[in-house]
């Protein structure tokens, strides 16, 4: 059997949000405070608010992520 799997077009997907993403990106390297940033405690916040929690907390990694969810399961 042979299968086509569709991939994303990310070149599509970022040329229609260079702009946003540009703008985001000089914001945070013109801030000059690259950690507890406004923009990580907004992400906490609506990530929390989106899954129904009281508290979120945003890591550096995927690793990390996964290494504080198993150790509190």
């Amino acid at each position: 059997m042979n299968y086509k799997v569709p991939f994303v077009d990310y070149p599509l997907h970022y040329h229609r949000l260079e702009g946003e993403v540009g703008a985001a990106i000089k914001e945070v390297l013109n801030g000059g405070d690259l950690i507890m940033r406004r923009q990580l405690k907004e992400f906490e916040d609506n990530i929390a608010s989106f899954v129904g929690v009281d508290y979120a907390v945003g890591l550096n990694s995927g690793t990390d992520a996964l290494y504080l969810s198993l150790l509190t399961a």
